[in-house]
């Protein structure tokens, strides 16, 4: 999924003010998971007005065996494709399709005895799209809520993952920008063996430090724990537990945590302990203006 430049913009000013960029990714995943829903409501009328079945083939056939991507065939059915390919070791769409084909009719037995049991409980969904109004009995509106459950869960693991990984080298570029680091000495397209690194400092004798980004939040410490698996030298994190900072500390690696006010001029000091040519940052400057000017120019 590609994020737009606006709101990787957005994201890499609000991390350097040391604001909350989840704010920005939450209204991002609602915005989609509502585009998402009113398609999918809209489908749900077309298909729901030209079929005369009383029970739930209407959907298992339009939105699971006749459906296209893989993604919604599985979201359609209850399941995401990560679980798919963790359960079968592959998301090729037969087994995708045999995965949800089963777990649909599983889901079918599951909210029938349910809703036999609980008979007292009526609930009747109503969608009208261009003046047309169809209803759902109560096992379907349960069929479709779990599918827009699972569609909204894979909508923010999608975007969460594209935000962080567009938003990594915007960042540190801005971050060398705003401390007048030299082009040559950082490089955003290293790459050592088969595996990508984020982004590299070159010192003033040609060596290459290598830098890490992980925006998780508090409380994951798996975050910092990869750092050491890719043993790298800097680390920037949007928040740090005080067991990751000794952990890093001890370790040798220089951090950068950016939620904190202003936290990124702790890049200067790194920049100096690693020996990169850059300008100090006044702190008593208007850093927040010095912040988008140069946000704009990625």
């Amino acid at each position: 999924m590609t994020i737009g430049r606006e709101i990787i913009q957005s994201g890499v000013a609000s991390l350097l003010k040391g604001h909350d960029h989840r704010k920005l990714v939450y209204r991002l995943v609602s915005t989609s998971f509502i585009e998402v829903a009113i398609s999918f409501f809209k489908k749900v009328v077309e298909v729901k007005l030209g079929n005369d079945s009383i029970d739930l083939s209407w959907y298992r056939e339009a939105f699971i065996e006749y459906e296209y991507a893989k993604e919604s065939i599985a979201a359609n059915a209850g399941l995401s494709v990560k679980s798919i390919s963790n359960s079968r070791g592959t998301t090729r769409k037969e087994i995708v399709l045999d995965e949800a084909l089963s777990n649909f009719d599983e889901l079918v037995s599951i909210i029938n005895s349910l809703c036999d049991s609980h008979s007292e409980v009526e609930l009747q969904l109503s969608i009208t799209f261009n003046s047309v109004t169809v209803q759902l009995s109560l096992n379907e509106s349960l069929l479709v809520i779990n599918a827009l459950g699972m569609k909204r869960k894979q909508i923010a693991g999608g975007i969460w993952s594209s935000f962080g990984k567009q938003a990594e080298k915007p960042l540190l570029e801005v971050m060398c920008r705003i401390f007048q680091v030299p082009e040559e000495h950082y490089n955003s397209a290293n790459r050592t063996g088969l595996r990508e690194v984020d982004f590299s400092l070159i010192d003033s004798n040609g060596h290459a430090k290598k830098c890490e980004v992980k925006l998780q939040g508090r409380g994951n410490p798996e975050g910092a724990d990869s750092t050491f698996a890719r043993d790298s030298d800097v680390f920037i994190a949007g928040t740090l537990s005080e067991t990751n900072i000794i952990q890093l500390n001890e370790e040798g690696i220089h951090w950068v945590e950016l939620m904190n006010p202003h936290g990124f001029l702790r890049f200067g000091k790194v920049l100096a302990d690693l020996n990169i040519p850059h300008q100090p940052v006044d702190s008593e400057c208007n850093i927040d203006e010095i912040i988008d000017r140069t946000v704009l120019s990625i």
